[in-house]
């Protein structure tokens, strides 16, 4: 498995459950975007690697396995889909996405490493692309970052919430992630708190648990 961003493995363990991620390197992809040859609505590649919500609902995820146990799973804005493939060890289906062909490339790889075959990476713009995509369980790790995009997150998670989806948002402890919680607050039935290692640094990050109906995570 080759790369123009080359590739390397790094392995994360999760409680019981171990992933192999497959990982660019991250200085060809800035030189890269720096020299216009990443052509992504002009955005930076974030994609390029492992951010602490990621790995703050991944740890919410290996507690919690009966929540996407034999069920679909979605995850939009996946980037490399370490969350996506530690869910694939146990439901039925998993679609990665991610706005970036080079990410979905990445997760499909990895997902081959691991030996799952229950996972499908696809291209998707979610602010377009969701219509008629149904999973019992959404992933959203670090969407809720830029205020002007909390009005069609909101009604993003609204439309899956009317399908009965149960939804995981995890995110860093940001000042305009606040306004974004307080907004969907009504929805949240569980929040658990983690202190995360990321790229030397230790972070903490929240993981909500999402759903119409009372209840807590299985």
């Amino acid at each position: 498995m080759i790369h123009e961003f080359g590739t390397m493995c790094r392995e994360y363990a999760f409680g019981p459950y171990g992933v192999r991620l497959l990982l660019p390197d991250a200085d060809r992809v800035r030189k890269a975007w720096a020299s216009g040859g990443i052509q992504v609505k002009g955005a930076f590649p974030y994609w390029s690697r492992v951010w602490p919500a990621a790995l703050g609902i991944c740890e919410f995820l290996s507690e919690h396995p009966g929540i996407y146990r034999g069920r679909k799973v979605l995850e939009l804005g996946a980037g490399l889909g370490l969350p996506s493939l530690l869910c694939a060890q146990e439901a039925d289906s998993v679609l990665c996405t991610d706005l970036s062909e080079d990410a979905t490339w990445y997760a499909h790889a990895s997902a081959e490493l691991n030996g799952l075959h229950n996972v499908n990476c696809r291209v998707i713009d979610w602010t377009r692309d969701c219509a008629g995509i149904a999973a019992d369980v959404l992933l959203l790790s670090d969407v809720n970052y830029a205020p002007e995009s909390f009005t069609s997150i909101i009604e993003l998670l609204e439309a899956f919430l009317e399908q009965d989806t149960t939804i995981i948002l995890s995110t860093p402890h940001r000042l305009s992630a606040r306004e974004f919680i307080n907004r969907v607050d009504s929805w949240i039935r569980h929040r658990s708190e983690y202190m995360v290692g990321a790229e030397g640094n230790t972070e903490p990050v929240s993981v909500y648990f999402l759903h119409r109906a009372r209840g807590r995570p299985g």
